[in-house]
C-alpha cells in the first residue's frame, strides 16, 4: 500500500467518470477546479452557468457571496453538458426523477469511481467535503509530501 503522490489519480477518477457519466464528470471537475462545496455545486441552476465565463453564488453554509471565473476546461465541459438545454431556473444537476441531485448520490458515485481506479478513502466523511478548499489544501500536501491518509490499492 502506497500513498497518492501524483495528480494521475485525480485524472484517473475524472477519466473514469467521463466514461460513465457526463453529469458526474462535470460535478467532479467543478469541485476540483472551483473549490466549491458539494451543496453549492448541486444548488446551481442551468442559467447560473450557461454561456457564462464566471459563476456567482451565495454559499449555502456561510451565506457569503462568491464570484469566480471559470477556466477553459470548465467552460468547455459546461457548454457540452448544457448543449440542448434551455436557460432556466431548473437544477443543473438532476437525478433520475428530474429532481435536484442529493449529496448522498454524489458521495455514492465518487466513492464508486475512486474504488474503480484503486483509491481507498479511509475517512468516509471526507467525500462530503471533497471539493471545499480545505480538502484541496490537504490533497495538495498529500500529493507533494506523500503524507498518509489516502491509500492506493495494489
Amino acid at each position: 500500500v502506497e500513498s497518492i503522490k501524483s495528480r494521475k489519480d485525480i485524472a484517473a477518477v475524472e477519466n473514469y467518470l467521463a466514461k460513465t457519466s457526463e453529469r458526474n464528470r462535470l460535478i467532479f471537475a467543478m469541485g476540483i477546479n472551483s473549490g466549491l462545496r458539494v451543496s453549492d455545486i448541486l444548488g446551481l441552476n442551468v442559467c447560473d452557468v450557461m454561456g457564462k465565463s464566471f459563476i456567482e453564488i451565495r454559499e449555502k453554509k456561510t451565506g457569503k457571496y462568491k464570484r469566480f471565473p471559470l477556466n477553459k476546461k470548465l467552460c468547455r465541459l459546461i457548454r457540452e453538458y448544457t448543449d440542448g438545454m434551455i436557460c432556466s431556473d431548473k437544477p443543473l444537476f438532476t437525478g433520475k426523477k428530474l429532481g435536484r441531485l442529493d449529496r448522498s448520490q454524489v458521495y455514492r458515485f465518487l466513492n464508486e469511481a475512486c474504488r474503480a481506479v484503486g483509491i481507498i478513502f479511509f475517512i468516509n466523511s471526507i467525500m462530503t467535503w471533497l471539493f471545499c478548499k480545505k480538502f484541496l489544501t490537504i490533497l495538495l500536501r498529500l500529493l507533494l509530501c506523500g503524507i498518509s491518509g489516502f491509500r492506493r490499492m495494489k
